[in-house]
C-alpha cells in the first residue's frame, strides 16, 4: 500500500518511537518528516491560563519534535553515511504567532517562537548530514493566503529569468531547467532556451560546490547564502519581481542582513 495510519500520542516517547518503527518496517527509513501536531489555549489574559494547560501546549508544540528528533534522526544520520547521495527534510509547521505574537495567546505564539527557533538551529546543525529543516514555509503560506497573494502574482516571467540567473550563477544541474520549464508550464508561460543561452554567456558562476565543485552547502551558508548571492547578482535580476513576502526581490536583498 501507498499510506499506512498509525494512532500516536506525541507527547509520550514511546508512542512516537513505536511510529517511526511502524514506518520504517513498511517503507523504510523516511525522507521527509513533517512535525505537524499542534494546539493552542482559549484567547484571554495570560495570568488566566492554567499550568495543565500550558504544560500541554509546550508538550504537543514543541516537545513532539524533540520525541520525533531522537527517534528518526538517528535513522537519517545512518542512512545517509552508507548513501552519499541522499539527504532529508524535517518540516515543523509555526505559526505567524511565533513571529507575529497576537494579545491573549502569549503562552500558545511563545510555544511557536520556540518552534521557528529549534528549526533553525536545528537547520545549521544538521546540514552537514545533508538534512534540511525548515519552519517558516507554513507560517508564511498562511500570511500568503490571508493577504491574497496567489502563485499567478509570483510565478511571472521575470521572477523565471532571476531563476535562470541563479541557476547559473550557482553552477546548477540541467535538471533545474527541466524543473523550471514544468512549473512554467502551469502557468502558461515558456522557457527561452535561447534567452538561457545569452544569459549563461554573461553571468558569472560563484559558488563551488559539490558533487562537481570543493565546498559543501554548509560552507555556502556561513559565507552569507542566498543573499550574498543575490546581491552580487543584483544588476543582473529582475528586481521588480514579486516574491511570497509581498515585497519585490529588490527590497528582499536590500532587508537581507550583510554577512
Amino acid at each position: 500500500s501507498a499510506a499506512s495510519a498509525v494512532i500516536c500520542d506525541v507527547t509520550s516517547a514511546t508512542d512516537v518511537k513505536a511510529a517511526v518503527k511502524h514506518c520504517v518496517d513498511r517503507f523504510g527509513v523516511p525522507d521527509i518528516i513533517v512535525n505537524n501536531a499542534g494546539t493552542t489555549h482559549r484567547n484571554q489574559p495570560m495570568l488566566d491560563v492554567d499550568e495543565a494547560t500550558f504544560d500541554r501546549m509546550y508538550a504537543i508544540n514543541v516537545k513532539s519534535i524533540y520525541h520525533m528528533t531522537r527517534a528518526v534522526l538517528p535513522l537519517m544520520r545512518e542512512r545517509n553515511a552508507q548513501q552519499k547521495d541522499r539527504g532529508g527534510v524535517m518540516l515543523n509547521i509555526g505559526s505567524v504567532a511565533g513571529i507575529r505574537p497576537r494579545p491573549g495567546l502569549t503562552w500558545y505564539n511563545s510555544s511557536k517562537g520556540a518552534v521557528n527557533m529549534l528549526s533553525k538551529s536545528m537547520a545549521v546543525e544538521l546540514a552537514p548530514d545533508r538534512i534540511r529543516v525548515a519552519e517558516e514555509t507554513g507560517a508564511q503560506a498562511v500570511q500568503m493566503a490571508h493577504d491574497g497573494l496567489t502563485i499567478d502574482k509570483i510565478l511571472t516571467p521575470a521572477a523565471f529569468e532571476n531563476a535562470m540567473r541563479v541557476l547559473l550563477a550557482i553552477g546548477g544541474s540541467t535538471n533545474g531547467i527541466v524543473h523550471l520549464t514544468a512549473i512554467a508550464g502551469r502557468m502558461g508561460l515558456e522557457i527561452d532556451l535561447d534567452a538561457l543561452d545569452r544569459m549563461g554567456r554573461e553571468t558569472p558562476v560563484l559558488l563551488d560546490l559539490k558533487p562537481s565543485g570543493k565546498h559543501y552547502m554548509e560552507d555556502f551558508h556561513h559565507a552569507g547564502g542566498m543573499a550574498t548571492l543575490l546581491r552580487e547578482l543584483k544588476p543582473l535580476l529582475r528586481l521588480e519581481a514579486l516574491t511570497v513576502t509581498g515585497r519585490t526581490l529588490g527590497e528582499e536583498i536590500e532587508r537581507a542582513r550583510a554577512r
